[in-house]
């Protein structure tokens, strides 16, 4: 994904999905606009109650974050994890990515498991959080990127 070629795809899914949800939360505000209220996913309005194809959205999360984390952490790494006993620091852009990646999976998991199975007893605000902690899981990890470090390299020489 160090490529522009590489963020096409991820980054056409999740515009994709971003601008789904843009859209129903226009709309669902502009339908009854004292009674809104923002919902982490939206089914889509042509399925039924009942039916599997309602949680569409979650299995386009779920599969195209697992394929690009698996992408992320298995192909572009060259499974070289560990070099010389320390995390590859060539590689931790991947290893960001992937743990992104990891959060928006986790976060479709446990939205689709809450509201299809009811197991996972988990209210809209806390789902929200999840979500939140997924998208902002980069600013927890300052200047990890490679062009950070090796701005940073230069400098400290």
């Amino acid at each position: 994904m160090g490529s522009f070629e590489g963020h096409i795809l991820p980054g056409t899914l999740f515009g994709m999905v971003g601008l789904w949800h843009l859209l129903n939360c226009i709309f669902n505000y502009v339908k009854d606009s004292k009674g809104f209220c923002c919902r982490v996913w939206h089914p889509p309005a042509w399925c039924a109650q009942g039916s599997r194809l309602r949680y569409v959205e979650l299995y386009i999360i779920i599969v195209g974050s697992f394929i690009d984390m698996c992408v992320e952490f298995f192909y572009s790494t060259h499974r070289r994890f560990v070099v010389d006993g320390a995390l590859n620091t060539a590689h931790l852009n991947d290893f960001e990515h992937s743990a992104m990646l990891l959060m928006f999976f986790l976060f479709a998991v446990s939205a689709l498991v809450s509201e299809a199975t009811g197991y996972v007893l988990a209210s809209s605000l806390a789902i929200f959080l999840f979500f939140g902690a997924g998208g902002d899981f980069p600013s927890f990890v300052p200047f990890n990127q490679s062009h950070y470090l090796e701005s940073f390299s230069a400098w400290w020489q």
